[in-house]
């Protein structure tokens, strides 16, 4: 951790009442943050963690957005209202929900896929789902919110942790139209954090741990992950099963796992190898190719 990270937490547990910074401190100057700040919240550890470290060092949001793929643990839904009403009396306003429609109203991803008869995206590769269900809905809100304040430049805070920085978008910033400018800002990779320093992070607000965010029917999904809602979630993998089940495919072998895994085919029954698929899925620090995921 950083001398100037050091410096912020004395500050923060030297706080009125342990939970205010005894000052604030100003946006830093190597994020190139302009006049307003919007936060990608994606209901995760890393996003999470991301607004207690803007809490930490006097950095107050202008918008924060979640974009709702109707496809969400229903913990994390919880998570999205507990983190709306925490934002609230931190500064005096909440986590704004957006999302993608079709025909004037809101589909979700797993109906999508019903009535398209298809797998989502990343099963076949792609990562279209996580733009389209993301950062589309997140993106025309904020330019939205620009026109509102008469600004041409607004940064996007996304809650990539330091382990992550192969996940940043190559370029740092993006041109939109009537001149309007998107500037991308990574502050947990600026920071430091890792996945170890954010779960500290949320510990020190009292917050809950809300663990991973992403859909239930997500390709990423790793086997432990996949026999684990099996476990715990049984209604949501029955839905799962029935979005493989319904798409028209043209190899066989492919399912919600990609080219050669169908969710149908994962042995459920062995205790064991649910076991052992759990250390390493735990062990695992492979890239998470799905652009949804959230720490």
């Amino acid at each position: 951790m950083t001398m100037e990270n050091d410096l912020i937490l004395q500050n923060f547990d030297e706080g009125r009442d342990g939970m205010l910074p005894t000052t604030t401190c100003s946006l830093p100057s190597s994020s190139g943050i302009s006049s307003l700040l919007a936060v990608a919240f994606g209901g995760g550890t890393n996003s999470t963690a991301m607004l207690c470290g803007f809490r930490e060092r006097g950095i107050k949001p202008d918008l924060i957005l979640f974009a709702d793929t109707g496809g969400e643990l229903p913990e994390t839904y919880e998570h999205v209202m507990e983190m709306d009403v925490q934002c609230r009396i931190w500064w005096g306003i909440g986590i704004e929900t957006v999302r993608k429609t079709y025909q004037g109203e809101f589909e979700g991803l797993e109906k999508n896929c019903t009535r398209k008869r298809m797998l989502p995206s990343l099963a076949y590769g792609r990562k279209t789902c996580s733009q389209k269900y993301k950062v589309e809905p997140q993106t025309r809100r904020m330019l939205k919110f620009m026109d509102e304040h008469e600004v041409t430049e607004c940064t996007k805070a996304i809650g990539y942790d330091a382990g992550e920085s192969h996940r940043q978008i190559a370029k740092d910033h993006m041109q939109h139209a009537k001149g309007r400018i998107e500037r991308f800002w990574y502050p947990l990779v600026e920071w430091g954090w890792r996945r170890s320093e954010c779960v500290d992070a949320i510990k020190r607000h009292g917050l809950t741990q809300p663990g991973k965010s992403a859909c239930w029917f997500c390709p990423a999904m790793k086997r432990g992950e996949i026999l684990r809602l099996k476990r715990t979630r049984p209604d949501l993998f029955a839905r799962a099963l029935e979005i493989e089940r319904n798409a028209i495919l043209k190899s066989p072998g492919r399912g919600l796992g990609g080219q050669s895994l169908r969710w149908e085919n994962v042995d459920t029954n062995d205790t064991a190898q649910g076991k052992l698929w759990d250390y390493l899925d735990e062990h695992d620090e492979s890239p998470i190719p799905c652009g949804c995921y959230d720490g």
